[in-house]
């Protein structure tokens, strides 16, 4: 897990050396209820990106054979007041 501060946005990296991410699910991991899990939800990377969308940021999946990186991304500076 790395941070690191781009452009006014703060990113944090979380990447693993499994056997990565299939092409043919990458589209379809943030889909609510989409899981490859046997008592999975389908929800955590679902509400991940929402609750990321609803801060002013991201959530990515960068995937290649033996490595996977998600990154989220939020802004530094706080929205401005709504009148």
């Amino acid at each position: 897990m790395r941070g690191t501060v781009q452009g006014g946005r703060y990113r944090i990296e979380v990447q693993d050396a499994g056997p990565g991410v299939p092409p043919e699910l990458r589209e379809k991991i943030f889909e609510p209820f989409y899981t490859t899990r046997e008592k999975g939800t389908g929800l955590g990377l679902a509400l991940a990106k929402k609750i990321a969308a609803a801060h002013r940021g991201q959530l990515t999946l960068g995937a290649e054979p033996g490595k996977t990186v998600f990154a989220l991304e939020l802004p530094l500076d706080p929205p401005a007041p709504s009148v």
